[in-house]
């Protein structure tokens, strides 16, 4: 497997990819990440699905942060808990399930 941000230039010269993982043939949790928000960003819902699922749950983390001062301090553990269960969730079942 080659990794993800082997192929990215800046200014003509190739940016090294930081990820462990990639470098040892995995993939980790990560990988993929801005590229499925930016597919998401741009309409692409398939292909964001594809590359990373729980990218679909991030604008409800960034929402639900927003309004977390006008909540509460208990609904606001309860929601960043299950936001978190949600989100490893998403994370974690394509790795399963291949």
């Amino acid at each position: 497997m080659e990794p993800a941000g082997s192929n990215v230039e800046v200014f003509g010269r190739e940016l090294p990819h930081l990820c462990p993982a990639a470098h040892a043939g995995e993939q980790c949790l990560g990988c993929g990440t801005t590229r499925a928000t930016l597919h998401l960003l741009h309409g692409e819902f398939t292909t964001a699905w594809s590359a990373k699922p729980f990218v679909f749950l991030l604008p409800l983390v960034f929402l639900f942060e927003a309004f977390a001062p006008s909540i509460g301090r208990r609904r606001v553990r309860i929601g960043r808990n299950l936001l978190a269960l949600g989100v490893l969730t998403l994370a974690v079942l394509p790795v399963v399930l291949t």
